[in-house]
């Protein structure tokens, strides 16, 4: 989960651009402990991190609380988490159920106080636990093997392209995924993954790699060489691909579905009518102060003869504009070339 400063509609809590308090809130639904006592050792426990690829928190003002809903049907806050100034790897914490909160209607939420007026301030929670008999000082981790990170894109410089415009070179010479163990202990993994033409179901490439051992806490790179499309030809005006990444691990045959859901990662490649460099979410939103002279560039190669038809363009809710002010207006110009712009 990310919290930002985006409502459920993916609007900003608030207009005003320095605008501070409770943005998003995670709440889990109604849990029944009343038959479990303190010393039965029942934990929350989770993952975070600030910023990731989004804006870090502020370390002076920002922050992160986790509050449990006590017997009496009150908000009690348990942990506050101030952000680091760096995009720090994931911490894991740790919080007792004590015998104050033991109700039949217990619940936990975690709440992020930051910039009220868009995507900003990023925290990111993952790995919510919550069960018994468990011993913090022992159980350090969690037992579950998972890719995190993914290749992010097959292109050297866009993220997505027409098909007539496409060679060779413009691929990455080398595509990667990692894997991390998060098992207290070293575990066997076999790599695999399979490249697909989505639109007319030919598989164009098969990989399966040889079982080797990952020391736990550890990630591991696979590095793979670049995909091979000299077989794909366009089936329509749009042609998408498919690499799914899965492995194998004997480690986790007998985990509940739920754990091994993150043992497959699914990219795509998309040859489509539009050139574009990102992948249409936004981490981050930027505007032009001085927007009566600034101009902006993007810069696109075609490689055949072609025509401009439309231009897509993306724009974020941005803080202090009403209905009643008048909007800031542009020019769209489109050059042959960039060679002699200043």
């Amino acid at each position: 989960a990310t919290f930002d400063g985006l409502n459920s509609s993916g609007e900003p809590y608030d207009s005003y651009n320095n605008s501070f308090g409770e943005a998003d809130h995670l709440t889990s639904a109604a849990i029944d402990l009343s038959s479990y006592q303190e010393s039965d050792n029942i934990y929350l426990s989770f993952y975070w991190q600030v910023g990731g690829y989004g804006e870090r928190p502020e370390s002076a003002r920002d922050y992160l609380i986790v509050e449990f809903l006590n017997t009496n049907q009150e908000w009690i806050q348990v942990l506050r988490i101030n952000p680091a100034d760096t995009v720090n790897p994931f911490k894991q914490e740790f919080i007792q159920v004590k015998s104050g909160f033991l109700s039949e209607q217990f619940q936990f939420r975690l709440v992020a106080f930051g910039n009220l007026a868009g995507s900003t301030d990023h925290w990111n929670i993952d790995y919510i636990l919550l069960d018994r008999n468990r011993n913090p000082e022992f159980e350090s981790s969690v037992s579950d093997l998972a890719f995190s990170k993914g290749n992010g894109g097959y292109f050297k410089n866009y993220y997505q392209m027409p098909f007539k415009h496409f060679l060779p070179e413009y691929l990455k010479d080398t595509i990667s995924v990692q894997v991390k163990n998060n098992f207290l202990n070293t575990v066997d993994i076999v790599d695999n993954y399979e490249f697909k033409n989505l639109s007319n179901g030919q598989t164009i490439t098969t990989y399966n790699g040889p079982s080797i051992d990952i020391a736990s806490r550890e990630i591991l790179t696979y590095n793979y060489p670049a995909l091979d499309m000299s077989s794909v030809s366009p089936a329509s005006d749009t042609t998408i691909l498919e690499v799914r990444y899965y492995f194998e691990t004997s480690s986790e045959n007998t985990s509940p579905t739920f754990v091994r859901a993150n043992n497959e990662l699914k990219e795509q490649i998309i040859f489509a009518n539009a050139f574009a460099y990102d992948d249409g979410s936004a981490e981050r939103a930027y505007r032009l102060e001085n927007y009566t002279s600034a101009k902006i560039a993007l810069k696109f190669h075609a490689t055949v003869m072609d025509t401009l038809r439309a231009i897509r363009v993306h724009f974020p809710d941005f803080p202090n504009y009403t209905s009643s002010e008048k909007d800031p207006f542009f020019n769209i110009a489109v050059y042959k070339s960039l060679d002699s712009i200043n």
